[in-house]
């Protein structure tokens, strides 16, 4: 007997957070070549190339934009901040651990503050489209339900 595991699109959009969060961060090799190569134009001097200000400003960037998705997920689908932050600084954390054994990657503590910096905006982003949804407007539940039902839910055979 197959049970079915029916995934919703809230769940869906956290899945795919998660997973692109862990693939990004857990690869053997550093994903910032894009960093790289935009730091490179002479025009920046010593402040661009690798190591120089402007790289490492368009890192801890980096770091904050990969977790805003996955915090503003986490809201929408728990509708718990503090839940959202916690796991958002849970997986910074344990992602951080992990890169101490990938002999190319560098762990720190400073990349987990970036990482739960944009947990909160994301967090800070959900909360603010519902409360603006809320003025005049379905609340962000009731809208989030109006979706749920209009998208067909997703069966896996677990």
């Amino acid at each position: 007997m197959t049970r079915r595991l029916r995934l919703r699109l809230p769940e869906l959009i956290v899945l795919a957070a998660a997973v692109t969060v862990l693939v990004l961060l857990l690869l053997p090799h550093h994903v910032d070549g894009a960093i790289t190569w935009l730091v490179s134009d002479p025009a920046l001097g010593a402040a661009g190339g690798a190591g120089g200000v402007v790289w490492w400003a368009l890192e801890d960037l980096g770091n904050i934009a990969l977790f805003a998705p996955l915090g503003f997920a986490l809201a929408w689908w728990s509708r718990r901040p503090v839940f959202a932050i916690l796991a958002g600084a849970t997986v910074s954390l344990l992602c951080e651990v992990a890169q101490h054994w990938i002999p190319t990657r560098h762990a720190s503590l400073q990349d987990v503050g970036w990482n739960v910096l944009g947990t909160l905006a994301g967090v800070a982003i959900a909360f603010a489209v519902g409360r603006a949804r809320s003025i005049d407007r379905p609340t962000l539940e009731e809208e989030l339900g109006r979706l749920e039902q209009a998208v067909p839910p997703v069966e896996v055979d677990a």
